[in-house]
């Protein structure tokens, strides 16, 4: 059983162990000596081995670097400049931080063998040790959600992605499983470059979740007749859009090309299994077994400008698919890539960060200290004068106003 922390700290450590820290410690250590033996020089004058404190302020002072953003690695060091951050010269030189960084391993590299496939084999363990943390500390309700993401990496990578129609192009394409109120990601899996059909990864993720009556919601690149049928086997019901040519029924997909009159419904149903289509401005095709046909009057919110120049919210009525406008925008729109947490909200559990990208990382700062027994962190909050300068508003625009 695992004891609810009572702060921020708590939270972190509950994925972030101390068993963790140790053996990247341990690995980081082991490659530094194996470094130096190649070298035949003592490793004694040159490398000093890295204690569990120390590396657990290296890697609190990495975090702190993506939140305060300088062009160069020296300029965290900088003492004399406008742009110094006092805790990185507290804790850690920086000389001594480049070499820990130098030498920062996590996996033995003589152990991998000749023949090997797996090009996440230096990460594996520390992949495989953070999933099972995600999924031991926190089990999700019913409603989940998958989806991928895109770590931005424009280095040297053999399964490095490019997607135009992100805002990170380049970069390593994570598949993950979250919980569809809070965002939490209960699994993920790293797109190496290998050939694993759709339904192998869905399958992969939804493993420990088989045969629970959960349900799935996911978009038109994941979803088929086929993957609905399987997964409807092993307990998993599944709703979202679709791609009819991934077994649509013919009509259907020759429906969809014709002219259709806005908001028609035209649906075709296979034992549990509805594919629908649904004209708004366009033709949208969606499959479930866990909704009927019916549809509803639901509101829609858009902001409209005034003559006076000011936002407002407005509200209008349209018809839709119950089982789309309803559940899955709405699962969707919750979706998250990274969890915050916050202990006011301890009674919630685990929390998403619903604010603007904008001014998130001007909230989120945090100071770290390190002592013998753990990590401490300090959270510190603007107030709300303080966050309104870094919300993005029309040039021009004075107070909004917004009319619920």
């Amino acid at each position: 059983m695992i004891t609810k922390p009572t702060n921020a700290l708590g939270y972190i450590q509950l994925f972030i162990t101390r068993a963790l820290i140790h053996y990247l410690a341990y690995e980081t250590n082991l490659y530094a000596l194996q470094i130096f033996n190649l070298a035949k020089e003592n490793v004694d004058d040159i490398w000093k081995p890295v204690k569990l404190k120390e590396m657990a302020r290296f890697l609190g002072l990495c975090m702190l670097m993506g939140v305060t953003k300088n062009p160069t690695m020296r300029m965290y060091w900088q003492t004399n400049k406008p742009w110094h951050t006092r805790f990185f010269n507290m804790f850690m030189t920086s000389r001594r931080f480049q070499h820990i960084g130098q030498f920062f391993h996590a996996f033995n590299s003589n152990a991998v063998s000749v023949d090997n496939t797996d090009k996440l084999i230096k990460v594996r363990p520390v992949m495989d040790y953070l999933r099972h943390r995600f999924q031991e500390v926190y089990y999700p309700i019913r409603e989940l959600c998958l989806d991928e993401g895109t770590m931005a990496w424009r280095g040297r990578l053999s399964f490095k992605v490019y997607n135009p129609s992100k805002p990170d192009k380049y970069g390593v394409k994570f598949y993950m499983l979250a919980e569809s109120t809070s965002g939490y990601i209960y699994s993920f899996e790293v797109y190496s470059g290998i050939g694993r059909t759709i339904i192998e990864t869905v399958t992969g993720l939804m493993r420990p979740l088989l045969n629970k009556g959960h349900h799935l919601y996911m978009d038109n690149y994941y979803n088929s007749v086929t993957l609905t049928e399987k997964l409807r086997e092993v307990g998993v019901y599944t709703c979202g859009t679709i791609r009819l040519l991934r077994g649509g029924p013919k009509d259907l997909q020759q429906i969809a090309k014709s002219k259709i009159d806005v908001d028609t419904t035209i649906y075709r149903r296979k034992d549990n299994t509805f594919i629908l289509l649904w004209k708004d401005k366009r033709v949208v095709s969606m499959i479930t077994n866990l909704h009927n046909a019916d549809t509803k009057k639901v509101q829609k919110s858009k902001q409209v400008r005034r003559p006076d120049g000011r936002m407002s919210v407005m509200s209008e009525s349209f018809s839709s698919s119950s089982c789309l406008w309803s559940t899955v925008i709405r699962f969707f729109c919750l979706f998250g890539l990274i969890v915050h947490v916050d202990p006011e909200y301890l009674g919630n559990g685990i929390i998403y960060d619903t604010l603007c990208p904008a001014i998130s990382e001007h909230i989120f700062l945090f100071a770290i200290k390190g002592n013998d027994e753990s990590l401490q962190i300090r959270r510190t909050w603007p107030t709300l004068a303080e966050l309104w300068k870094f919300i993005p508003r029309p040039r021009g625009a004075g107070m909004v106003s917004v009319n619920l």
